[in-house]
């Protein structure tokens, strides 16, 4: 935040846009997405995402995902599609696949399990 306040008072006029825009709502939020493809195809980024067979984003990049045996995707989808859970469409070469929310990132990083492996240990003592 500072450093927009200070960037912003270099340029004359651009601190009020900058403050307008801080306090709205995104237009589009980041999510990864499962994809549940049943062949060999993957999203690779810059595919489509239908919602109530309307378009209402695009992926930017996925491939397959050997800890989550699926293929999966970053796509930008409006804020009120980016629920966990919530059920979208990715198109891949002219056909639509059915699409998941899920959390991100989808493993526990080795500092989590590590902290996990210590408060277990010290809750049963």
């Amino acid at each position: 935040k500072q450093w927009y306040q200070r960037r912003v008072a270099i340029t004359a006029g651009g601190q009020e846009a900058v403050q307008e825009l801080m306090f709205q709502e995104p237009k589009c939020k980041l999510v990864m997405l499962t994809v549940q493809t049943h062949n060999q195809l993957d999203p690779y980024g810059n595919e489509t995402v239908w919602f109530d067979n309307k378009v209402v984003g695009n992926t930017t990049s996925g491939g397959y995902s050997y800890q989550a045996k699926s293929s999966i995707c970053y796509a930008y989808v409006p804020p009120h599609l980016a629920h966990l859970g919530k059920q979208v469409y990715v198109e891949l070469l002219g056909a639509r696949y059915l699409a998941t929310v899920v959390k991100d990132p989808m493993y526990e990083t080795e500092a989590v399990r590590t902290r996990n492996a210590i408060r277990e240990a010290s809750a049963s003592v």
